[in-house]
Parts: structure tokens; sequence; C-alpha cells
């Protein structure tokens, strides 16, 4: 798409990709997101001005920047950034009373997340070269059980019971 499109032909391309974008349609959360963003953008003559000039960084805070990543992403060209990949999102039941509900009482959630240990690489050992694989699934996490049945043989995938999927 041209940096010269008119409003017209940025709405139809906005809604051709906001079909195939959309999370309910099988698409990403993100990317429908982002195609909000530049829709918003560019159906803003002011905000459309101020992207053709000085690009994404000068929508955010006044400096010049890449061009093209709204355009190249309205038209399927794949010219923007690529974005941050996030961890699944977690589900947390968290009950509440209607009285709760009702006066806006706060209520507090303490998650704890693991990340691996830059000294040790998530080995667990002082020495990062020492080897810690653990010796019943060879570092897998996971073993392969089999059991003899009337019919025949099941093979089973169970988590390690040596290092309990650690």
């Amino acid at each position: 798409m041209d940096k010269k499109a008119s409003a017209e032909e940025i709405k139809k391309a906005y809604r051709k990709k906001a079909i195939k974008l959309h999370p309910d349609k099988g698409g990403s959360q993100e990317k429908f997101q982002e195609l909000q963003h530049a829709y918003e953008v560019l159906s803003d003559p002011s905000k459309k001005e101020v992207y053709d000039k000085y690009g994404e960084e000068g929508l955010k805070d006044g400096v010049g920047g890449e061009t093209g990543d709204i355009f190249d992403l309205l038209m399927n060209r794949g010219g923007g950034r690529q974005a941050k990949r996030k961890t699944k999102s977690v589900l947390h039941t968290l009950k509440v009373t209607l009285e709760d509900v009702y006066t806006g009482a706060q209520k507090y959630l303490q998650i704890s997340r693991f990340r691996i240990c830059t000294g040790c690489k998530g080995s667990g050992s002082k020495d990062p070269k020492a080897n810690t694989i653990c010796g019943g699934c060879n570092g897998k996490k996971v073993k392969m059980v089999v059991m003899q049945i009337q019919m025949g043989v099941i093979k089973q995938q169970v988590t390690c019971s040596d290092c309990k999927g650690n």
C-alpha cells in the first residue's frame, strides 16, 4: 500500500486483514491488536501525517524512525518488527463474595515464577560444566513405560520418577 493511499483503500485493507487475524477466527491476539493500532493511526489524518514523517517512533516520542511498518502490516508484507514472545496465559480462580464485589474490596494474588539461573544455567551445580543430567530419562524429563496386557503391549509417556521432570 502506498503512503498516498486514500482513506477508503486503508479501510478496505483493514477490514480484509481484520477478518483473517481476528482471534475468534483463529488469529493471534497480538497481531490483531497491532492491526488495530495501525488502523487507528492511519485513519486519523494528523497521526498519519506524523507517522509518514517520523515513523512509529515519531508517534511515541517525536523522534524519527523506521517507516513503512504499518503499511507493510496492512498489506501482509511482513516488514514490521518481530513481537516479543510472551509466556502462556495462566488463569487463577479467586473466590470473592457478593459483598466483596459490591463494596469494591481489594484482593491480592501472589504468583511465583521460576527462571533459569544464569550462574549454573539451570543445572543446579556450582560448577557449570558438571554433568547433572538425570540418568533415568537422560535429561528428557519423561520416560516411555511399556506395559504388557492381555491383548498386546501399551507404550505410555510419563514424567520421570527420578528427577520428577526437572
